[in-house]
């Protein structure tokens, strides 16, 4: 919570214990210049015109303060999202950066395919670890999208973003659930 923000509660609490009080005295003004009107004292009008403008600026308290306050949100959604979107883009990078390492890895199993002394154990942990490779590259890839399309929506409408981490170490962005740790490991 920023400290601009933190000043928002103590002032909405203001506001509500003063409301009675601001009630009570625009009542009683109201009833003088009723009276004032009864005996003919002139300046009836203005009077009226400051009454009015001071209730609606009390009035305009309440949704001015809400305002705020929804601004304050939005501004920390959108830096959840940005640091989202970084997180998933490094992790991206992570794995890409994986790449050649698969490729020396699949040569090196096929490689070791044409020999018959390797268990079948290998090659299929070898094989299994390339499918998942390429399925999380793809998952990653695909979130990343999401995010930028969600940044956007943020941007341009006020979105309702939301980012929480999970029990799993993992994080969510509209019920989109990404990876903290590629490895998955905590």
């Amino acid at each position: 919570m920023s400290e601009a923000e933190g000043r928002l509660k103590p002032l909405e609490e203001e506001i509500l214990e003063k409301e009675p009080r601001v009630k009570e005295v625009t009542q009683g003004a109201r009833n003088l210049l009723e009276q004032m009107e009864k005996d003919g004292v002139p300046g009836g009008e203005e009077v009226r015109s400051a009454l009015e403008s001071a209730e609606e600026q009390w009035r305009s308290c309440r949704p001015l303060l809400e305002e705020l306050k929804e601004r304050f949100r939005l501004q920390e959604r959108k830096a959840d999202l940005e640091t989202l979107n970084s997180d998933c883009e490094a992790r991206l990078a992570e794995l890409v950066a994986l790449g050649p390492q698969m490729k020396e890895l699949a040569a090196g199993a096929a490689e070791l395919a044409g020999e018959l002394s390797v268990p079948a154990f290998v090659l299929e942990d070898a094989a299994a670890l390339s499918a998942r490779y390429a399925a999380l590259l793809e998952e990653l890839q695909n979130r990343d999208l999401e995010l930028s399309r969600h940044r956007g929506n943020v941007s341009r409408h006020r979105g309702n973003v939301s980012r929480h981490s999970t029990h799993s170490g993992q994080w969510r962005v509209n019920g989109i659930q990404l990876p903290r740790r590629i490895s998955g490991s905590h």
